[in-house]
């Protein structure tokens, strides 16, 4: 099984910054297993866990559904994020 990137079914500009399709695509790989450490959230963001799901909300929120997640992806990791705000 491949594993799905992110933005390569379009030639629309991307309509998020590298570091917000950082932070979808962590939240997508862990949301069929469940919320990721907090020790891996710091580690590959910097940021506790709270900044980690305001700024994951917040690109669901601005630019889904241009965010190129299928609607089972992106109900899995809005339901992640709905979890800790």
């Amino acid at each position: 099984m491949t594993r799905r990137q992110l933005g390569t079914a379009t030639a629309v500009s991307d309509p998020l910054t590298p570091q917000e399709r950082r932070v979808l695509e962590f939240a997508r790989t862990w949301a069929p297993f469940g919320e990721p450490p907090d020790g891996e959230i710091f580690v590959e963001f910097g940021v506790d866990p709270t900044r980690f799901y305001r700024d994951l909300m917040r690109i669901l929120s601005t630019h889904c559904p241009s965010c190129l997640l299928a609607p089972a992806e992106r109900a899995q990791v809005l339901q992640l994020a709905n979890n800790h705000t």
